[in-house]
C-alpha cells in the first residue's frame, strides 16, 4: 500500500494533478503587483488558468502592466477582477504624454515611464485570456484597455458602466457579444474597431444602444465590425467619422435568431432630430440599407462618402430616406440625400406630444421589446396607452395586477407606453 502511495504521489505531481490552476492575488500595495505575483506563484506561470485579483490597493496602470509580464501565453484562461479595486471605479487609461498613445494597459510589460517608448508596440497582444470578470460598481472601461485581446469571447460590463472610452475593446476579434448597460452615456472612437465577429452571436444580437447614450457616437467605434445598429438613441449629437463603416476584416451582419447573413437592401436606420451631424463614411459598406429615417428639420451635416461612394446611383437609388413634412426641398439641395428616394411625411419634431417622458416614476421592460412589455410601478395606474410618436392612441389596455401588455402586432419602430399622464419610450422590433 505505501509504494502505491508513493506512486500515485509521483504520478499526480507528473501529470499536473496537483499544480496550481488558480492564483489568487491579495493586492495591498499600488504599483506592488509584481512582488505579490511572485510571492504567490509556487509554480509556473504557464500553469495558471485563473487570475484572480483582491485586496485594498487600486489596480493601477503598472500593475496590469505587471500582470501582462508574467502572463504571456494563452494558458491564462480567465482574469477576474471582480474583487479588485479602482481608482474612481474606471480601469487603469493610458497616460496622457505616453508615446505612442495606443499602447493600453495590458499592451506592454515594462512600467510606465514619461517621455520614453522603449518596450512599447502598437501591435502587441494584450492578455491572451478568453474571459474577463468585471467588478460590480464599475463607471468607466477606459481607453485600449482591452486592445489586442485576441482571444476574448465572454465579458459582461456592470449596470453601473457609463462610459466605454477610445479603444476599450480595439482589435478583441473573437468577441461576438457585449451587453450596454441602461445607464451608458459615452462611447468612444475605435470603441469596438476591428472587432470583426461582434453581432455574430445569433442569440444575442449587437443591434441596440441604450437611450441614454447620448452626444459623439465616436469614430470608428463599430468600425469593422459585424454590428448593425438600427435605431440610435434620441441623445446622439453626432455620427463620427466611420462609425458603422463595415468595409475591410470579413465583417457580416446576420439575421438576429440565426446564422444567416442578412440580405443587401433589408434594413433601416433612424437618426433623431439631435443628431446635427453624420461624419465622413459613417454608413460606408452598409449594403443592407435600405431605408433611413431622419427625424430633424434641418437636414444633418453629411460628410464625404457618408452612405458609401455617392456616385452609385443604383444603391443609393434604392434607399428610402424619409424626413419630416415640408423639408422635401431643404433634403434634395444636398448631395447624397438627393440620390435616395425622398418621402417627406414624418410628424415635425417638437414638443413632446406627452405630458412627460423625461421623469417617469416607473419602469418598463425588456426594452427593446418584440412580443410582449411589462410594467413596474409603485403607483396606482389607472389606464395604460400606447401612442405613436405623434401623440395618436394606438393601444388602450385593461389595467390589472399583471401589468403585462402584448405590443406583438406593432410594426417595428419607436412608441410611447402612458400610465395614466405620465410616459415612457420603448421600441418595437
Amino acid at each position: 500500500m505505501k509504494k502505491n502511495s508513493i506512486f500515485f504521489a509521483v504520478l499526480f505531481a507528473s501529470t499536473g494533478v496537483w499544480a496550481q490552476k488558480t492564483l489568487t492575488i491579495e493586492h495591498k500595495a499600488e504599483n506592488a503587483m509584481a512582488s505579490e505575483i511572485t510571492a504567490a506563484l509556487t509554480g509556473n506561470a504557464e500553469e495558471i488558468e485563473k487570475l484572480v485579483i483582491t485586496g485594498t490597493a487600486n489596480v493601477t496602470f503598472d500593475d496590469c502592466r505587471a500582470i501582462r509580464a508574467v502572463f504571456t501565453t494563452a494558458a491564462l484562461k480567465t482574469l477576474d477582477l471582480s474583487q479588485a479595486k479602482f481608482e474612481n471605479d474606471s480601469l487603469p487609461g493610458i497616460p496622457a504624454a505616453q508615446t505612442p498613445s495606443n499602447v493600453g494597459a495590458f499592451n506592454a510589460t515594462v512600467p510606465y515611464k514619461e517621455g520614453s517608448s522603449e518596450g512599447l508596440d502598437s501591435n502587441a497582444n494584450g492578455l491572451l485570456v478568453e474571459e474577463v470578470i468585471l467588478p460590480s460598481d464599475l463607471r468607466v472601461v477606459s481607453n485600449r484597455i482591452f486592445r489586442n485581446f485576441k482571444r476574448l469571447i465572454k465579458i459582461t460590463l456592470p449596470s453601473t458602466v457609463k462610459v466605454i472610452d477610445e479603444g476599450a475593446f480595439n482589435k478583441c476579434e473573437q468577441l461576438k457579444t457585449i451587453n450596454f448597460p441602461n445607464g451608458l452615456t459615452t462611447i468612444g472612437a475605435y470603441a469596438f474597431y476591428q472587432c470583426y465577429r461582434l453581432g455574430q452571436d445569433p442569440q444575442n444580437p449587437v443591434d441596440v444602444l441604450p437611450e441614454s447614450v447620448v452626444g459623439v457616437l465616436g469614430g470608428s467605434a463599430f468600425r469593422q465590425t459585424s454590428a448593425f445598429i438600427g435605431w440610435l438613441p434620441e441623445g446622439i449629437t453626432e455620427i463620427g467619422a466611420s462609425c458603422f463603416d463595415c468595409t475591410g476584416g470579413g465583417s457580416a451582419v446576420i439575421v438576429p435568431g440565426s446564422d444567416e447573413s442578412v440580405s443587401p437592401g433589408s434594413q433601416g436606420v433612424t437618426i433623431y432630430q439631435h443628431c446635427a451631424k453624420i461624419g465622413d463614411n459613417a454608413f460606408k459598406g452598409q449594403t443592407y440599407i435600405d431605408n433611413v429615417e431622419i427625424n430633424r428639420v434641418t437636414p444633418p451635416e453629411i460628410g464625404q462618402n457618408a452612405f458609401g461612394d455617392p456616385t452609385n446611383e443604383e444603391f443609393l437609388g434604392g434607399i428610402m430616406l424619409y424626413v419630416p413634412q415640408g423639408t422635401f426641398d431643404a433634403y434634395n439641395a444636398i448631395v447624397p440625400y438627393n440620390k435616395m428616394n425622398i418621402v417627406a411625411e414624418l410628424p415635425v419634431p417638437g414638443e413632446s406630444v406627452v405630458e412627460s417622458v423625461e421623469s417617469v416614476d416607473f419602469s418598463v421592460y425588456p426594452n427593446p421589446v418584440v412580443n410582449t412589455i411589462s410594467v413596474m410601478t409603485q403607483n396606482v395606474v389607472k389606464s395604460v396607452k400606447i401612442l405613436d410618436l405623434n401623440g395618436s392612441v394606438l393601444k388602450n389596455f385593461t389595467v390589472d395586477a399583471v401589468m403585462t401588455f402584448d405590443v406583438s402586432d406593432l410594426p417595428n419602430g419607436m412608441y410611447f407606453i402612458q400610465l395614466d399622464n405620465t410616459a415612457a419610450k420603448f421600441i418595437k422590433k
